[in-house]
């Protein structure tokens, strides 16, 4: 693994919270970190991850020198898009995501810059130190590939490239041909004409960010050895310095809502990371130091990202605690809490809790739980039917493995399996008709499928999976495809079965005898598929998409339970449990897929 700083790309993410407390408007921001061995990383440089559309766009060194590719969403497989000989730095998507802009120097001036062949790191994190004799231009590419083409002369030296809103006009940091004089911010029209001063004067004045609306500019002012941060216009007004407490604050970036800015700033610590609300014009207030971190750019209106060096990581800040994946939903000091569904009016939620099963409502304003067996003969497995008046488990009442249909409210009970086996892990077809489940009778566990409108009907076998052994199956929204796991064999993984053509083939395939890929749940529209990677210290919690390209990390360490991750209905965040307290968690999906 690469000691370097990695990005994280598609919908990949290690979400560790590094905060605690309660909520509130004026909290700190709250830290969660992308762990370095948890990123989709190459053994190179990988920074300044953009969104373009279906794809993600950044800067990678992959041995022949900084370079702009895309990543295409479900592929592993970048694509170059900058030219051999030209070394990139700080690309910017325009507004249509057509577009990028980018800093390049060619190979000669960009080793002269950095005084490493590698790297232009100094163009956006060192720029202060970089030679006045650096060459470096602007130059503009498409997001899907193509010819650059350069939008300042040569001879100069120009940084931090933005775009306006409207897309046919870009802001950036200036040094003139043949001067020692400071970087000035200037506008340039990609239609022509000549480059117009903003703001210039004694020093630096570099790295602008435009707020959304194009009509205030926050740039950062250096004369002498510290920056302040400083706020102007397009119209060129006189600008005022904000946030004089800042001790040498840089790369200031806007929030999409206008509401606030985020910068880093020298400390004792390192760089630190602090938010600046515009309309007051004051500082978030903090409990304890800020977050390290510097270049943060924003993820939504709600969090931050920001780059770590040492150690070499990814890290999000959020404005507020309770916007910090994942949060708790139900917790029990006492016991464990495993083994969450969410019913399909997404206000209740059924677990395992000591053998026996319950169900809590978890609105906001409510905190009732309920139990809904008292035998504690290891009820589990709970599964609610797609209208949310039943639900299906698996209880060892009997002395084996059966498994059970329960009404709700009513409580009604149905026994469905009676077969000495054991017959576990029950999941409904989309239409509520039949359950799918596993069992190990006829000497081989498979996957059999029973029609529980019929009192009458007999278990139908459907696959009797690789090695004989699948478990936890999970049916797609068409009815097509079923996804299961098949355990602690030579290559442990989750495989998919076509019920209509019989079709076999693996989702995930795993390397380590000891690593197991289990419990996968399909998402609502059938896309993604959710699931449990154990080990026998550990169990992590996995996205992976259905037409392929990799599973991404989504939480670390999750409750090792024999069903895992459930989805809300809406398909925009899962419940699972959380390892070592056991408590139900929720992770919220929008924003790191």
């Amino acid at each position: 693994m690469s000691s370097r700083a990695a990005i994280v790309l598609g919908t990949t993410s290690a979400l560790i919270a590094s905060c605690s407390g309660q909520a509130d408007e004026e909290r700190a921001p709250a830290a969660v970190r992308f762990r370095e061995e948890d990123l989709l990383v190459t053994p190179a440089d990988e920074r300044d991850a953009q969104r373009a559309g279906d794809r993600f766009v950044y800067v990678a060194d992959l041995g022949t020198g900084p370079a702009l590719h895309s990543l295409e969403d479900g592929s592993d497989l970048p694509h170059r898009l900058s030219q051999e000989g030209l070394r990139v730095a700080t690309p910017r998507v325009s507004p249509d995501g057509e577009r990028i802009l980018c800093v390049g120097a060619s190979d000669g001036q960009g080793q002269q810059a950095s005084g490493k062949a590698h790297d232009l790191r100094r163009l956006r994190l060192d720029a202060d130190t970089l030679p006045d004799s650096v060459e470096t231009r602007i130059w503009v590419l498409p997001t899907r590939g193509g010819d650059p083409n350069p939008l300042t002369a040569e001879g100069e030296q120009a940084l931090d490239p933005i775009w306006l809103p409207s897309g046919d006009a870009i802001l950036y940091a200036r040094r003139l041909e043949g001067t020692t004089e400071g970087l000035d911010i200037y506008r340039t029209d990609l239609i022509g004409g000549e480059p117009t001063l903003l703001y210039g004067g004694p020093g630096d004045q570099r790295q602008p960010a435009l707020d959304p609306g194009g009509s205030h500019l926050f740039f950062r002012s250096v004369v002498g050895e510290k920056g302040v941060l400083m706020l102007g216009d397009l119209d060129r007004s006189k600008p005022t310095t904000v946030a004089v407490d800042l001790n040498d604050p840089s790369h200031p970036a806007w929030s999409p809502d206008g509401k606030w800015v985020a910068v880093d700033e020298h400390s004792s610590r390192g760089r630190v990371v602090r938010i600046l609300e515009t309309e007051k014009r004051r500082l978030r207030a903090t409990d304890g130091d800020p977050p390290l971190g510097s270049s943060p750019s924003w993820m939504g209106d709600r969090a931050v990202l920001v780059t770590r060096y040492d150690p070499a990581a990814l890290e999000w800040i959020w404005l507020n605690q309770e916007d910090k994946p994942p949060h708790s939903i139900l917790r029990d000091p006492l016991h464990d809490l495993t083994q969450p569904a969410i019913s399909p009016q997404r206000t209740l939620v059924l677990y395992c809790c000591n053998g026996d099963l319950e169900v809590a409502d978890i609105r906001p304003e409510r905190t009732e739980r309920r139990r809904v067996t008292e035998d504690r003969w290891e009820n589990a497995d709970p599964v609610w039917s797609p209208g949310g008046l039943s639900f299906a488990f698996s209880s060892r009442r009997e002395g084996n493995l059966d498994i059970y249909l329960r009404t709700f409210p009513g409580l009604r009970e149905r026994r469905l399996t009676t077969d000495p086996a054991d017959d576990q892990t029950p999941s409904f077809t989309p239409d509520g008709k039949s359950v799918i489940f596993a069992s190990n009778r006829n000497e081989t566990t498979g996957l059999y499928r029973l029609d529980i409108e019929d009192a009458e009907s007999e278990p139908v076998l459907l696959d009797a999976g690789r090695d004989g052994k699948p478990l936890y199956p999970s049916l797609s929204k068409d009815l097509d495809w079923i996804v299961y796991s098949v355990q602690w064999g030579e290559s442990p993984g989750i495989e998919m079965f076509n019920l209509e053509t019989g079709e076999q083939r693996p989702l995930t395939l795993g390397s380590d005898p000891l690593t197991a890929d289990t419990a996968p749940s399909f998402s609502p529209d059938g896309v993604y598929v959710a699931f449990q990677r154990t080990d026998p210290s550990n169990s992590d919690l996995y996205l992976a998409p259905m037409k392929g390209g990799g599973p991404r990390l989504l939480v670390s360490k999750v409750g090792k339970a024999r069903r895992g991750p459930d989805w809300m209905p809406d398909g925009h965040s899962l419940v699972y449990s959380v390892g070592g307290s056991y408590d139900i968690a929720l992770i919220e999906l929008a924003g790191l897929w």
